[in-house]
């Protein structure tokens, strides 16, 4: 029996070498770095929307409850609206003490990723952004900012 030698360009074709292997794992990682922020930052424009409807939903609310009471408070005190639940956000109420005037807040919670970013709304339908997350343009007009650029809703 003849033992045969396998030839250079078979064994060549058997897989792949350790240079293109690194080039490979070297693209993945340069698509990660610039795809991961991105979807970061689209994910937060999302949450941004969540407080932005809930304190649209607490002034409608309250003028609700107004046309009933003519008065923003209710005499067990707080706001006339219930305020929305959200893992994301906290939401709070302040009524004058005369009940004419009102202000909500949405602040991001603690431990998420809008923990930066608070909108407040008040009886006049005034929307303010009072901080963004560092990065973020911060609007200088009355409004609810929705991207990095400061542009708003």
């Amino acid at each position: 029996m003849i033992n045969r030698i396998p030839s250079r360009a078979s064994r060549a074709m058997s897989g792949f070498t350790l240079i293109e292997l690194m080039v490979v794992i070297a693209i993945i990682a340069i698509l990660a770095a610039i795809a991961v922020p991105i979807y970061r930052d689209y994910l937060i424009r999302g949450y941004l929307t969540e407080a932005q409807a809930g304190l649209a939903a607490v002034r409608t609310a309250q003028e609700q409850f107004y046309q009933d009471n003519r008065s923003y408070k209710p005499p067990s005190g707080g706001c006339g609206a219930k305020m929305p639940t959200s893992s994301l956000w906290t939401y709070t109420c302040s009524p004058s003490d005369d009940g004419q005037t009102w202000s909500a807040t949405a602040g991001g919670n603690a431990t998420s990723a809008v923990k930066d970013f608070q909108y407040t709304i008040d009886q006049a339908n005034v929307r303010k952004t009072n901080s963004v997350k560092a990065g973020w343009k911060k609007p200088t007009d009355n409004c609810w900012v929705v991207r990095k650029d400061g542009s708003c809703s």
